[in-house]
């Protein structure tokens, strides 16, 4: 069973029902240089591990410590661009990122997987299919140490496109990619399966999550049970309730959560679906999950993360927005909402963290103490983007937050390109120390400096004759800031 849930943040509307929820006091002020937005976190023995993205979109991989100080990253500006939808973090800093690399954008996706370990890329590979677009949206590693992608299949024509699985070895060699429409029950229909997430049962079963699409709207949802070797063995259906399939979890004891929410809702709302299955398949429970902010505000709310909880109950992550901006602002108000449900089905705790800025949280993960951590993103004018970490307690009291300024330095370098030296120059606040690092694109640390900062103007020389031409990531942290840009010796 994989160690996280990995499925794209989704975007789809949820209005907000009515909840009894807790409103705790968040204030997001202790600041620490990161340029990194957190898509998916994991605790290891030292701290978390993020996988995510930077500014300027490239794939980021991040290590903080307790603290959530970061103490080693890794810029990839991929080409073909590689967009991020999942991760899977193994013992010793190792990383798999899967998602899907765009070519001749936006007629060309393939399903990529990337392996990172202590911030170098050890290998790409990508799926092969004869469809011009292969999306990834879920992954999986199975207990050989396979990974495991699901998505979608576009061919000419609606009957073309189908669910996928594809395989891949731990070397990065693909071993299988497998489509599924045999399976669709409803052959009057045109229409066109798509797969969503995939988790992986203690037998090495694959359970795929899909949902099918006719006239561009959902139609129905399944879960398809899938051998190692790519076989379909045996298939649930959920029903026609014309509901998109937004994720899946599964616990220790391979139960199933499966997230999904109604297209069209039930009366003046739209409801998110969260239900329960055994591992035979069975349905134990269905649950409707809905939210009214403590002011009775008219919110729209985006399902982020399901995850299943070490009692056998999950977790619900929603980035919820006001449909009316506020008067102080054109932009809209946003307030994250978190839901615990219990092994039952029953509502434990439910709380908003509310605040005037835009938030958009990312992830969330239980730790080994019970507990919870948020990533996620924030932004208010005029301070700027900020990475952000929201600690919760176990019955989801705040304990602390962790706010994060994104590339708060003005750098700039002359000449670049450079032959053998050039000259860095930024402003501090305060006198500071400033690390100055050079690293080729795997990560691969070439240069490393520490100058004394000093309030004001300040100017470096960067010299590195011995440095082969070509582009490199130039990167200056300190304790107030930090910031990122490429340079080009010739």
């Amino acid at each position: 069973m994989k160690p996280i849930l990995s499925v794209t943040c989704l975007l789809f509307l949820i209005t907000l029902a009515s909840a009894q929820v807790q409103q705790p006091s968040v204030v997001l002020d202790t600041l620490h240089p990161s340029n990194v937005f957190g898509y998916f976190i994991f605790e290891d023995g030292q701290g978390y591990q993020l996988a995510g993205r930077n500014l300027d979109g490239d794939l980021a991989i991040e290590s903080l410590d307790a603290n959530f100080v970061s103490t080693r990253q890794s810029i990839r500006p991929f080409s073909p661009r590689f967009g991020l939808t999942g991760a899977i973090l193994l013992p010793g800093e190792k990383i798999f990122c899967t998602g899907f690399e765009t070519r001749n954008y936006p007629l060309e996706y393939r399903g990529s997987v990337v392996k990172i370990e202590r911030g170098v890329v050890r290998w790409r590979s990508v799926s092969k299919w004869d469809s011009v677009w292969n999306d990834s949206y879920g992954s999986a590693l199975d207990s050989t140490g396979h990974v495991i992608l699901a998505g979608l299949l576009h061919g000419p024509g609606v009957r073309n496109r189908a669910a996928t699985l594809s395989k891949f070895t731990d070397a990065g060699g693909l071993e299988w990619s497998k489509s599924y429409t045999d399976f669709d029950p409803f052959p009057n229909i045109t229409s066109a399966w798509r797969g969503w997430d995939v988790e992986v049962r203690s037998d090495n079963r694959y359970m795929l999550f899909a949902y099918t699409i006719s006239d561009s709207m959902p139609f129905g949802l399944a879960l398809l049970e899938v051998d190692d070797s790519g076989n379909m063995q045996d298939t649930t259906f959920l029903g026609e309730n014309g509901e998109w399939a937004l994720g899946m979890s599964m616990d220790q004891n391979d139960n199933t959560f499966l997230f999904s929410h109604d297209y069209f809702g039930r009366g003046r709302y739209r409801i998110l679906n969260v239900r329960k299955l055994s591992p035979q398949g069975r349905l134990l429970w269905e649950e409707e999950v809905s939210y009214k902010n403590p002011q009775d505000s008219i919110l729209s709310a985006a399902l982020v993360r399901g995850r299943a909880t070490n009692d056998g109950g999950c977790v619900l992550l929603f980035r919820a927005s006001s449909l009316i901006p506020s008067d102080t602002t054109s932009q809209l108000e946003s307030d994250i909402f978190i839901a615990k449900l219990g092994p039952n089905g029953d509502t434990q705790w439910e709380i908003a963290l509310v605040d005037s800025g835009g938030q958009s949280p990312f992830d969330i993960i239980q730790l080994k103490d019970g507990g919870y951590v948020i990533s996620g993103a924030y932004s208010r004018f005029p301070d700027g983007q900020f990475a952000y970490f929201v600690k919760l307690s176990d019955d989801g009291t705040t304990v602390s937050t962790e706010k994060f300024q994104e590339l708060p330095l003005q750098v700039s370098i002359g000449p670049n390109p450079f032959k053998d030296e050039t000259s860095v120059r930024f402003q501090l606040q305060q006198a500071a120390p400033v690390s100055v690092q050079l690293t080729d694109f795997t990560g691969r640390q070439l240069y490393q400096e520490t100058y004394p900062g000093t309030p004001g103007k300040n100017q470096l020389n960067l010299s590195v004759p011995n440095l082969a031409a070509g582009t490199y990531l130039l990167k200056l942290v300190s304790s107030q800031a930090s910031w990122q840009g490429k340079v080009v010796k010739r």
